[in-house]
This record gives C-alpha cells, structure tokens and sequence, in this order.
C-alpha cells in the first residue's frame, strides 16, 4: 500500500505526470478508495479526483476433473472503480518553480 501511494506522489509530483488513475476491481475497490484517500491527504488535500464505477463482465474457464468432458466458460459480473488524480494547474505550477532544473 504504501509502495503504491508513493508512486502516485512521485508521479504527480516528481514526473509532472498530468495524472494518474487507480484502478480497483472486486474486493480492491475498498483499498483503492483508501489509496486515492491517502494519496490526497499526504498533499495536502490539493489533489482533485475524479471517480467512475462500472461493471465488468469477467469470464472464467471451467475446467472439468473427467478429462473427457469440454471445458466450458462462465460469465459473471463484478462491480470496478476508476479514480482519476490530478494537481490543480495552479498547485502544479507552484510546485515546479520551486523545483531546481
């Protein structure tokens, strides 16, 4: 968790990244919330998210324990996130002009 919030940081901050999405599918929408949460307080609240929930049909192969028998395929579906971070332009300009180049 920690590894991911600090790249996100290092993206936005370091790399003049415009921005960055995280991506959470299933279970991982709870620690991608918390991720995105982190992310945006370690600056300060100046980060500004733009969030989108889908739903993604997944397919699983259904192999069979009688090798003679056809492997079949199931659908199901499962709920995603997409949180988009950015800088405010003005924020992004603050931080590189005090950035040696």
């Amino acid at each position: 968790f920690n590894s991911y919030m600090r790249r996100a940081r290092k993206l936005l901050v370091e790399r003049n990244y415009p921005s960055v999405t995280i991506h959470g599918l299933g279970a991982a929408i709870q620690t991608a919330i918390k991720l995105a949460a982190a992310v945006k307080a370690s600056l300060g609240d100046q980060v500004i998210m733009d969030t989108n929930t889908h739903t993604v049909t997944l397919y699983d192969d259904i192999v069979p324990q009688d090798e003679s028998a056809d492997i079949t395929t199931q659908t199901r579906q499962n709920s995603a996130i997409q949180i988009k971070m950015s800088l405010p332009s003005v924020v992004r300009s603050q931080i590189f002009a005090k950035t040696p180049r």
